[in-house]
């Protein structure tokens, strides 16, 4: 992966979230989704790798090593879901994420010859948080 993006590939990160209110005898009321991206870049004659980070208005972040640049990458620090006043005191919430490493997408018929890069298709599984505002 760091030699990839060391070549100039730009991968992203992309997190999805979804709140919903949680009801005993109807469906679940969906309230807000969120999608934040985080995608990384290599610039190879400063060799500084830079994080942008879509949730603070494209805000950029330079790193020296690789592995500063990963944890960039990977945290989402205070990060907004939804406004307060849309929560009722008493009521139970949900609150989910994922997460998935952005596909890369070649012209053409690359994708047969460069089979391999479709070991960068990964996303977790989608975990859940159930509280009570």
């Amino acid at each position: 992966m760091n030699n990839a993006i060391e070549s100039g590939l730009r991968p992203a990160s992309l997190f999805l979230f979804s709140s919903t209110k949680k009801r005993n005898l109807i469906w679940d009321k969906k309230i807000a989704d969120l999608e934040v991206n985080h995608s990384i870049k290599y610039d190879s004659l400063k060799k500084i790798y830079t994080v942008r980070f879509s949730e603070n208005n494209n805000r950029e972040v330079p790193a020296r090593t690789f592995e500063e640049a990963k944890k960039l990458m990977a945290e989402i620090l205070a990060l907004k879901v939804l406004p307060m006043h849309q929560l009722k005191k008493g009521k139970h919430y949900q609150l989910q994420m994922m997460a998935q490493l952005d596909r890369i997408r070649l012209p053409f018929h690359l994708h047969y010859v460069l089979f391999f890069l479709s070991l960068w298709d990964f996303e977790t599984d989608w975990y859940a948080v159930d509280f009570r505002y």
